[in-house]
């Protein structure tokens, strides 16, 4: 087992680790210009979404960009990047398990920043 998670750490060490997803959109084994391009996507699809909130009896509808709200494409690499690389070895031998049976869903990093 010990020897699995070593191989998938140099197999993968250029790339994503197999078995991670970021707001439904696959991202395992992808080099940094694939998911930059793969994150870029799901950035313009929430920054371009439009809510609607319930208050009392007033319905409000809203984009998100009214509110500010932008997602940090970069830091969203790194995350990716970053999931399933424990300085752990019990965690790099699970999380080699795992995500071989269900994906590891990262946030999306995002903030509200109303000028």
């Amino acid at each position: 087992m010990i020897f699995g998670a070593v191989v998938e750490r140099l197999v993968y060490n250029d790339r994503s680790m197999p078995g991670i997803q970021m707001a439904g959109t696959d991202m395992s084994a992808k080099y940094e210009s694939a998911l930059r391009t793969e994150v870029t996507k799901i950035a313009r699809r929430f920054e371009d979404r439009t809510f609607t909130a319930n208050v009392a009896t007033v319905q409000l509808e809203f984009n998100a960009s009214d509110v500010g709200y932008k997602v940090d494409i970069d830091r969203a690499i790194r995350t990716i990047r970053k999931a399933g690389r424990s300085g752990n070895p019990l965690d790099a031998i699970a999380g080699m398990l795992l995500r071989r049976t269900r994906d590891d869903e990262i946030t999306l990093p995002s903030r509200f920043s109303k000028p």
